[in-house]
């Protein structure tokens, strides 16, 4: 995804498709800090899975990070055919 500089309430409104082979599949999303002159760290990401998703019926929901202290991340998504 883009960057998305000097906030801690960035939004992407980014659109992505992935390729399912299974309903016990899951997405995996990693969020990362931008640093201009060190590596760049993680601040958390999500497991999510996607059996209970419903086909061509939208899921907008707010998600926990897991493995860091506070933060959520606001996912709109759509299981196609």
């Amino acid at each position: 995804t883009q960057i998305i500089k000097k906030t801690l309430n960035p939004e992407w409104n980014e659109r992505f498709s992935a390729p399912v082979y299974s309903s016990g599949d899951r997405i995996r999303i990693t969020v990362w800090d931008h640093d201009r002159w060190s590596k760049d760290d993680p601040l958390g990401d999500l497991d999510l899975p996607i059996s209970h998703l419903k086909l061509d019926v939208p899921e907008d929901k707010w998600h926990q990070i897991q493995n860091v202290s506070t933060g959520d991340l606001h996912l709109k998504i759509t299981a196609r055919k």
